[in-house]
């Protein structure tokens, strides 16, 4: 954490649960960075942490939170929603009571867009990285048989390997709940018309860089950039890596 003490915690009375969060409130005159991490990660990962000491030389205001059934936030990960995910980012930025310039990595740029959606009056602009919106359908559920659909739904979990022989298990809510926040089919994207860039590794073997693409080309606003990186796989976290990220933030006209 910023000052090198356990994290605090937010009280979520809609989700009923506690958010660990880290918050430097910076230039007041200024939007609060506030960065969202990906899936099965936290507040602790590179990207978080690299965006946390960038806004601190800078003397800007940034927050970073665990998402529920993430990290020191409350709840097992079986039960996380995209939906929990959002109404965090939300409190968040209730309790905070300032603007927002979002950076969001894999899951969190699927967050990101939903709260830019949800709050356009806060959110100042988007900077995505690896952007896996409606992953819950795209990459959980098409790919699967019938069969396998119909396992994962009498089971209620499907158990996925994740690296040094560990497995996840992942409550089918994920995908169901996920169904209300899909935001590629129709016309919902072009609702979020603030500054946006989003950067993607075509070396990315998790999430294809064609989602960005397709998120860039239904946005709304007429300020969205692109931004591919032939060799970036979906961790995105080298030094020249993150320098982009740093370049997409400031190329936001927000400052």
């Amino acid at each position: 954490m910023s000052d090198n003490s356990s994290p605090k915690m937010l009280q979520s009375e809609t989700l009923r649960t506690r958010i660990a969060y880290d918050y430097v409130p910076g230039n007041s005159q200024k939007p609060v960075l506030m960065f969202l991490h990906g899936l099965h990660s936290g507040m602790e990962s590179s990207k978080c942490i690299h965006g946390m000491a960038l806004a601190a030389r800078l003397g800007l205001g940034a927050v970073r939170f665990d998402y529920p059934c993430h990290g020191a936030s409350d709840g097992e990960f079986v039960d996380f929603t995209i939906g929990q995910a959002l109404q965090a980012a939300k409190d968040v930025v209730a309790h905070i009571d300032r603007p927002v310039v979002v950076v969001g990595s894999s899951t969190g740029a699927w967050v990101a867009l939903l709260l830019a959606h949800a709050l356009p009056d806060k959110v100042r602009g988007i900077v995505t990285v690896a952007n896996a919106c409606d992953f819950t359908e795209r990459l959980y559920w098409d790919p699967l048989s019938d069969e396998e659909k119909q396992d994962w739904q009498t089971s209620g979990v499907r158990v996925e390997p994740a690296d040094e022989g560990e497995i996840w298990q992942i409550g089918y809510t994920l995908v169901d709940e996920g169904r209300r926040h899909m935001l590629l089919e129709g016309d919902k994207l072009a609702a979020v018309t603030c500054p946006a860039r989003l950067l993607h590794g075509m070396a990315d073997d998790v999430v294809p860089w064609h989602f960005s693409t397709d998120v860039a080309e239904k946005l709304g606003g007429a300020d969205v950039k692109v931004e591919l990186v032939k060799d970036a796989d979906h961790r995105f976290k080298r030094e020249g890596d993150l320098a982009l990220m740093e370049q997409a933030i400031f190329s936001l006209p927000v400052w």
